[in-house]
C-alpha cells in the first residue's frame, strides 16, 4: 500500500501541463496540428515499466496493455487485458494511462516562455529547439521541444518538474509519429521518476506505446 500511494502520487505530478504565453508562429502552429486531434483518445496502452530501490535492485518488472472498452461522462474506460509481474507487488493495478492518451492535444504544453533556441540535429534530422518554462500546480517545469520547421509538426518534447518531499524529480519525453492513419499524434511516453518518504526510494521507469486512435462519441 506504501508504495502504491507513493507511485498515484508521483503520476498525478505528470498530468499535462497548461500554462499561456507563448507567441513564435512556428510554436503556433505545431500546437494546432495537436489541437485538430483534440476529440481522439487511444484505444490501446501497452506499459513496461521497471521499478527500483535507491541501490538500483529490481523491485518489480511489470508489462501491461490496457484496451477501451466503453465511456463515462465522455471519457475513456479502459480494461486490462494483459498483466505481468516479475514480482506480486500490486504495483501494476497503477493507472499508468495519463491525460496524454485521452487529450493528445495537450502534449505540447503551453507556457510562461517558449524561446527559440535555434537550429538542432534529432535522430539524424534537421528541426528547430525550443525552450520552455512555467508553472504547472505551483510546480516549475522546464522543457525542451524539437519541432520540425518545414512541416509544423512536433517531433519530441522533454519535460522535467521540481520536486518537493516526496517526489524528488520527474522527467518525461513525448514521442511524435504517425499513427495507422497518418495522423501525427503522440505515440510513446517515457516516464522516469524518483519517489520517497521517511527513509524509503523508489525510481519508476515507464515506457508507454499509444496506439489505435479513436473518435470521442
Amino acid at each position: 500500500m506504501f508504495l502504491r500511494s507513493l507511485f498515484i502520487a508521483c503520476l498525478f505530478l505528470a498530468s499535462p501541463l497548461s500554462t499561456a504565453g507563448q507567441v513564435d508562429p512556428l510554436w503556433l502552429a505545431a500546437s494546432e496540428t495537436l489541437r485538430a486531434s483534440r476529440d481522439l483518445v487511444a484505444s490501446d496502452i501497452d506499459t513496461n515499466t521497471v521499478i527500483t530501490d535507491e541501490n538500483g535492485k529490481n523491485l518489480s518488472t511489470i508489462n501491461k496493455s490496457t484496451k477501451l472498452t466503453g465511456w463515462r461522462d465522455g471519457e475513456p474506460v479502459r480494461t486490462t487485458v494483459k498483466m505481468v509481474e516479475s514480482q506480486q507487488s500490486g504495483l501494476g493495478e497503477l493507472k499508468l494511462e495519463w491525460g496524454i492518451a485521452n487529450h493528445p492535444e495537450q502534449a505540447l504544453a503551453d507556457a510562461d516562455s517558449v524561446v527559440r533556441a535555434g537550429p538542432a540535429v534529432l535522430d539524424g534530422k534537421t528541426a528547430v529547439l525550443f525552450h520552455v518554462t512555467g508553472v504547472q500546480r505551483k510546480r516549475p517545469f522546464t522543457a525542451k521541444v524539437w519541432i520540425d520547421e518545414a512541416n509544423k509538426l512536433p517531433l519530441r518534447a522533454d519535460y522535467a518538474t521540481k520536486g518537493n518531499a516526496m517526489v524528488k524529480s520527474m522527467t518525461y519525453s513525448v514521442l511524435f509519429g504517425r499513427d495507422e492513419q497518418a495522423r501525427w499524434l503522440p505515440l510513446k511516453i517515457d516516464i522516469d521518476a524518483t519517489v520517497s518518504a521517511l527513509f524509503y526510494q523508489v525510481r519508476m521507469q515507464s515506457a508507454q506505446q499509444l496506439s489505435n486512435w479513436v473518435k470521442r462519441p
